[in-house]
């Protein structure tokens, strides 16, 4: 078998071009006989001055990236990430003062994920600026792998947010029920035992729930006003979703695309909303708002999970899709002539928005060198061409049976 490494033309986002390159043709024997090694790559890289003035250079170039995008001068994905940024801050400030002027336990639920997500927005700016950064000798193939770093960090953030809505929910929701059985005491012998042993692990917190109410007095209504905030707050949620999804999609980028999710989570999340303060408002006896709040922790929780999973998964160098896979062997499926007999293998991994393949090919036993280049550039060429995500192609090959 012989191997074919050669550096695409592409770069990470924000790094050097090359300014020249030069391919080496080696031959090399094999124990099968048959084989021949041809390595061609792309010089893209030159030594500069001392480390230190590199260093220093690099977190002034980060400085400048994170002013310019926080002056609205930067790129796509920053400046979406700042218009959510702004939406978080202006929806937490709505929502949280809304649920405590109104009553609603859903409406608090929904401004502390709200909340959260100024924090998961921070984290995606500035994952995203440091994911630009050059390819270096410490990291060779760039700094895609932060951006993986970043998506984790948010999908942590989206649990913890979805731990607190639950408990503060929680502890709504016993105290309405001890309430409900204090006041109906010829309730279903069952129904009676079933809130005893929901009650008993709880019976301390809705005690003290936080030393005081939050405006949620036994003898307190749910304004019907309070459906208007997460109506609100899920139109904009779910323009925030579809911009940002647009962007992520354009730069292939895993950290804007969890951060779209966590946008529709919200959507979805204020969705549930309206639906607790409505029934809240129509039965008035039964704990339907408190219940909304612990239904969006759990798809808030849900959404986190789905996000880390997929993370990891590009940490720990997982596969891309199958689809993803059997997108690339459609790419080159027209490449497949008397000289290239068959594609055999395509792997594939991520960092951040960048993808590696190596692919391995079977060619026609006694073809030249030079049709073994022609294959391997036709190979390197199509995908990176039509796959703009992919950084870099590497191809092995062996010669067909005589």
């Amino acid at each position: 078998m012989s191997n074919v490494r050669k550096r695409s033309s592409k770069q990470p986002s924000g790094s050097t071009p090359s300014t020249g390159h030069e391919e080496n043709v080696n031959g090399h024997s094999h124990s099968h006989g048959r084989g021949a090694s041809i390595s061609s790559s792309l010089l893209h890289s030159h030594t500069h001055g001392h480390d230190g003035e590199d260093e220093e250079e690099e977190h002034t170039g980060e400085a400048l990236m994170l002013l310019d995008a926080l002056r609205g001068r930067g790129d796509a994905a920053s400046r979406v990430t700042l218009v959510g940024l702004g939406a978080n801050i202006g929806l937490t400030l709505l929502k949280g003062g809304a649920g405590w002027y109104l009553n609603s336990a859903a409406l608090i639920a929904d401004a502390g994920h709200s909340l959260s997500d100024l924090i998961a927005d921070f984290v995606t700016l500035s994952t995203i600026i440091l994911s630009q950064r050059p390819a270096s000798p410490l990291y060779p193939i760039g700094f895609g792998k932060f951006e993986s770093l970043g998506t984790v960090t948010v999908s942590i953030f989206l649990l913890l947010g979805g731990i607190g809505i639950g408990a503060h929910s929680w502890s709504i929701l016993s105290d309405t029920l001890s309430s409900t059985l204090a006041k109906h005491p010829n309730l279903p012998p069952l129904f009676i035992h079933i809130l005893s042993l929901l009650l008993q692990d709880s019976s301390s917190s809705s005690s003290h729930h936080h030393g005081h109410s939050h405006g949620h007095n036994d003898g307190d209504d749910l304004s019907p006003s309070a459906i208007f905030f997460p109506l609100f707050g899920m139109l904009v949620k779910e323009y925030l979703y579809r911009a940002t999804k647009r962007v992520a999609e354009e730069t292939n980028s895993s950290v804007l695309m969890a951060n779209a999710l966590h946008h529709r989570s919200d959507a979805f999340a204020s969705i549930v909303t309206v639906v607790a303060i409505l029934g809240s408002v129509v039965m008035k006896d039964i704990p339907v708002d408190p219940m909304g709040g612990l239904l969006v922790a759990f798809l808030i929780l849900l959404s986190s999970v789905r996000i880390f999973k997929g993370a990891i998964f590009e940490l720990t160098d997982a596969s891309v899709s199958p689809s993803t896979l059997e997108t690339y062997r459609s790419v080159l499926a027209p490449l497949v002539s008397t000289t290239l007999v068959k594609v055999d293998r395509i792997r594939a991994i991520r960092s951040g928005s960048l993808v590696f393949v190596d692919v391995h090919v079977t060619l026609r036993s006694g073809v030249s060198g030079d049709q073994v280049l022609d294959v391997i550039e036709g190979i390197q060429s199509r995908l990176c061409g039509e796959r703009k995500e992919v950084r870099e192609v590497r191809v092995s090959f062996e010669l067909a049976a005589a």
